[in-house]
C-alpha cells in the first residue's frame, strides 16, 4: 500500500485505574512520539476507556497501531475505523487530549449509542464491524472535536 494519508479510530479499555500522573505520562509520550512520526489526534479517556483517533501516513499509522495492540496499559483495543483521507481533522495537535466523565461522552450526539451498539454486537458476532457505517464514526469524531477542542 502507498504512503497514504489516513485516518484510524479505536476504542480500548485501560488494564488497571490510571491516575492523573500516569494518565499525563502516556500523553507526554504519545505528544513526543507522534511529532516524530508526524502524527496528529486525539486522545479522550474516561471511566478508564480510551477512544483514540490517529492520523499520519499509511506506515506510521500502521506501526503505531501494531506498538499498540501490545501495549499491556490496555486491551480489547477495537478498530473503529480506518480510511485514507485527504487533510487532517486535528492537524493543530500531535495529541490532543480530554478526559472526561461519562455524562459528559453520553452528551456528544452519536457517542455513546454508537459505542454501546458496537461493542455489544462485536460481543454477540465477532468481526461485526462491518454492520456499521463508516459515516457514523465520522460523524461522532466531528462532534467530539467540537465539544472538546474549542
Amino acid at each position: 500500500m502507498s504512503d497514504t494519508l489516513l485516518q484510524l479510530a479505536y476504542v480500548s479499555q485501560a488494564t488497571t485505574a490510571l491516575d492523573d500522573v500516569e494518565l499525563l505520562a502516556i500523553l507526554n509520550q504519545s505528544r513526543n512520539n507522534n511529532s516524530r512520526d508526524d502524527i496528529t489526534g486525539f486522545l479522550m479517556h474516561s471511566d478508564g476507556n480510551f477512544f483514540q483517533i490517529i492520523e499520519g501516513s499509511t506506515s506510521s499509522i500502521d506501526a503505531l497501531y501494531e506498538r499498540l495492540l501490545s501495549d499491556t496499559r490496555h486491551h480489547g483495543v477495537t478498530k473503529v475505523l480506518y480510511r485514507p483521507i485527504r487533510e487532517r481533522m486535528f492537524g493543530k495537535w500531535s495529541m490532543a487530549f480530554h478526559s472526561a466523565a461519562i455524562r459528559e461522552c453520553e452528551a456528544v450526539p452519536g457517542y455513546s449509542a454508537f459505542l454501546n451498539r458496537y461493542l455489544d454486537m462485536q460481543q454477540a458476532v465477532p468481526g461485526a464491524r462491518e454492520a456499521f457505517i463508516e459515516e457514523d464514526v465520522v460523524d461522532i469524531i466531528t462532534n467530539l472535536k467540537e465539544k472538546f477542542l474549542r
